[in-house]
This record gives C-alpha cells, sequence and structure tokens, in this order.
C-alpha cells in the first residue's frame, strides 16, 4: 500500500479567494490499496473519499502541457511543474491496472481455462488407460438410471465458446489530423508547432494513444475492455472517425 499527497496548490489559492480564506488550505490525497485506490479530499467545507476498484480504472492518462505543466488522470501536484511525482504515480498506477484490473482477470481466466484443458486430457487418458469411456453408452445409462428425461427447453444451453484465446501482434497507427494540427498551430500563434501528432499502438493488452506538439504530450494507456463503440462515423459524407480514438 501507498499513499501520495496531490494538492495542487494553484487550486487551493483560487479556493481561498473565493472563499475569501473560509474554506482553509485543502490536502488530496491518493491511497493506493490492494483492489483500489482511494481520493481522499478535505478542507474546511467538505471531506470526501472516493473508492474507485482498479477494475474500474479506465485509462492511465499522462499529460505534459504549456512545456512544463504535468498530469495524471485525476491528479497535478504542487504547483504542476513537478515532474519527478506524477511519472512515479502514473508508474505505479499502471502497474495496478494491469496486476489487479481487467488486464489480470483476463490472465487469470485464460489460465483457469488452460487448467480446465488440462485436467479434460488427463482424464481422457485415465480412462483410455482403465479400458472405460466417458461419457458412458446409453446403454449404459439407461440400465443404471432407467429412461433419461429430457431438460426442458428453456434449460438446454448452447455448447460454450472452446477456442483458444486470441493474441495479436504489435501495430502502430499514424493518425495525425491535418485540420486540427492547422488549427492548433493558429489558435497558438506558432508555439504549439506545425503538426500535433497523434499516434495510436494497439499492444496485445491494451491501447495507448499519444499526442504530441511543441506545448504538451499526452499518453492515455486504455484496456481494450473499458473501450467504447468501434463504429465508424461518417460526416460531410467524406470525413470518417472512429469514437474514443
Amino acid at each position: 500500500e501507498k499513499s501520495y499527497t496531490i494538492t495542487n496548490y494553484v487550486q487551493n489559492w483560487c479556493k481561498l479567494c473565493v472563499t475569501c480564506g473560509f474554506a482553509g488550505w485543502g490536502t488530496d490525497t491518493v491511497d493506493l490499496e490492494l483492489d483500489s485506490l482511494y481520493l481522499v479530499e478535505k478542507d474546511n467545507f467538505e471531506s470526501s473519499r472516493l473508492k474507485t476498484p482498479y477494475a474500474q480504472l479506465e485509462s492511465v492518462d499522462w499529460t505534459r502541457a504549456c512545456c512544463c505543466c504535468y498530469s495524471v488522470n485525476f491528479a497535478s501536484p504542487g504547483c504542476g511543474c513537478n515532474k519527478a511525482l506524477v511519472q512515479e504515480l502514473a508508474d505505479e498506477l499502471q502497474h495496478r491496472k494491469i496486476e489487479r484490473g481487467n488486464v489480470a482477470q483476463i490472465r487469470q481466466l485464460e489460465a483457469l481455462d488452460v487448467q480446465a484443458r488440462e485436467a479434460q486430457l488427463k482424464l481422457a487418458a485415465t480412462l483410455e488407460a482403465m479400458g472405460s469411456s466417458f461419457p458412458p453408452s446409453d446403454d449404459n445409462l439407461v440400465t443404471i438410471y432407467g429412461s433419461p428425461q429430457l431438460a426442458p427447453k428453456a434449460m438446454t444451453m448452447k455448447r460454450p465458446h472452446d477456442g483458444p484465446s486470441a493474441t495479436f501482434e504489435t501495430k502502430t497507427y499514424d493518425l495525425t489530423n491535418y485540420c486540427t494540427s492547422f488549427l492548433a498551430c493558429c489558435c497558438s500563434l506558432g508555439m504549439a508547432g506545425p503538426c500535433t501528432h497523434v499516434e495510436v499502438e494497439l499492444d496485445p493488452e491494451e491501447m495507448v494513444q499519444t499526442t504530441s506538439n511543441w506545448c504538451m504530450t499526452t499518453s492515455q494507456r486504455t484496456p481494450y475492455a473499458q473501450l467504447g463503440s468501434v463504429d465508424v462515423e461518417s460526416a460531410c459524407g467524406c470525413c470518417k472517425s472512429i469514437p474514443d480514438v
């Protein structure tokens, strides 16, 4: 278990000014426990403790903005320039998301499936060595249990999918949008640079989307189980896009 102080000084000073000092100096901490993280916020007006299981942590978003301001998901500690703390928290969240979140659950299910297949093969080999068969013949079942009674139709189930779990190789796609890059360059008076580069890397277990220009860099890691719709959307007759990408 680990705990990090993620109090943002700028937000605190703004809150003090707006409330004429009545809110007091607030503190924000994040407690990383075995299966969940707890976001704790305290000041003179309120006290909250928000629990989020790692399995419900949709993504780990690491962001650099205005060249020197860093944040990860809900945290931008200090004056916003504490790169080391933000990077450490991002790495810790990513590690726990992999080990205790959706990715870990999928790995456990795959391991359980392998164990079940091994048990099935061992049972088949044992029955073959004993000269027995499974399932028994219909004649033997009738002799032992009598005439069979068929289950109601509502209770019949289709055979579950027993194929191997799919694995995918890592692929990288350049999704830079030139119109967005031009607008970013114009709105920032050229400070963002001529191109806002967008790259999507499809790892075996999650999607990593990286956006970067001269002023900012963001990295978003999202497990496939947390992706929303992947239907292609059309606009203006010729523009194509995918939600969340």
